[in-house]
């Protein structure tokens, strides 16, 4: 089970480490259930984590370049602890953790590549092309409504 789960890039809270808290002062936006439908309106790169996982932490830092990367490129950048905020990584389709989806205009693909700055930043700012995906959520409706 343990090879299963590092092997599919997932965390669960007894493989993964201990809570954390996240940083402050931080260039990518919290976000939390009441404020998704601000992804409806714009493009942005959001992370689904879980403050306990390992490979989030790990992940942490270079998010944050991706951040700083992104600034001014039109794509927002942001995060939401699925931890906490269960319906929304529900809505979203997230089965593990670290998830990154990218979201225009209300259309969403998930990321499934390296987990490099650049290669994050690429998949952020290449052309939607016909990548979307449709989500089928099991909750119905739009994964943006609370």
């Amino acid at each position: 089970m343990l090879l299963a789960l590092v092997a599919a890039g997932m965390c669960a809270r007894e493989v993964c480490g201990s809570d954390a808290s996240t940083s402050t002062g931080s260039a990518v936006v919290e976000l939390t259930p009441g404020e998704l439908h601000k992804l409806e309106q714009s493009t942005w790169l959001l992370e689904f984590y879980a403050p306990w996982c390992g490979y989030c932490k790990q992940l942490e830092p270079i998010f944050e370049d991706v951040a700083a990367g992104l600034a001014g490129r039109g794509v927002e950048v942001a995060r939401i602890d699925a931890s906490k905020y269960k319906s929304a990584a529900l809505r979203f389709g997230v089965q593990g953790f670290p998830t990154i989806m990218h979201v225009h205009d209300g259309d969403v693909r998930t990321y499934q590549g390296p987990r490099t700055e650049a290669s994050m930043i690429e998949f952020a700012t290449a052309s939607w092309k016909s990548a979307s995906i449709d989500l089928n959520s099991p909750l119905g409706g739009s994964p943006f409504s609370t």
